[in-house]
């Protein structure tokens, strides 16, 4: 298997992610929410630096996942009767999954506490708008002002 074309690996690969998605339900459930937080995202509209960290983040617990769908796959065929060490092999590759999943939620705790501060520390008369995405990201540049604000953006009344 080793030194095959690119393209024949990216096949492995996407075999291996099918293969996955057909068997594990978590991994469906953890791309539904993969998806609704990239929703979340384009509702909000935060600076690209949350959008690559929850990217990233999303991305580690997919990958942890798929990781701990090989663990017990493989485990399962080189053991398939219950062993004491098996299941701490197992235990361990979910309990990674749950770390990621924590901090995933970490982090968009992280963003949401961004956002809140940001809004509460506005003077009153932009707090209303605080919540509601711009039309564009230039409205949300540092400094502006209510009469400094670039074309198509909300008034913040």
């Amino acid at each position: 298997m080793k030194n095959q074309p690119f393209h024949r690996r990216l096949r492995f690969a996407v075999s291996g992610l099918l293969t996955a998605l057909r068997s594990e339900s978590s991994l469906r459930l953890q791309i539904v929410a993969a998806l609704a937080v990239f929703g979340i995202l384009v509702w909000l509209q935060p600076t690209p630096i949350w959008w690559a960290l929850l990217a990233l983040t999303i991305g580690c617990v997919l990958a942890t996942e798929l990781l701990n769908t090989a663990v017990e796959h493989l485990a399962d065929h080189l053991h398939p009767e219950r062993h004491p060490t098996i299941k701490i092999v197992k235990d361990c590759a979910a309990a990674a999954v749950l770390v990621a999943s924590l901090a995933a939620l970490g982090v968009a705790a992280a963003l949401h506490s961004s956002r809140r501060y940001r809004c509460y520390h506005q003077p009153l008369i932009r707090r209303q708008s605080c919540f509601r995405p711009a039309t564009s990201a230039a409205c949300h540049l540092p400094n502006r002002g209510l009469t400094g604000a670039p074309a198509g953006c909300r008034p913040r009344s």
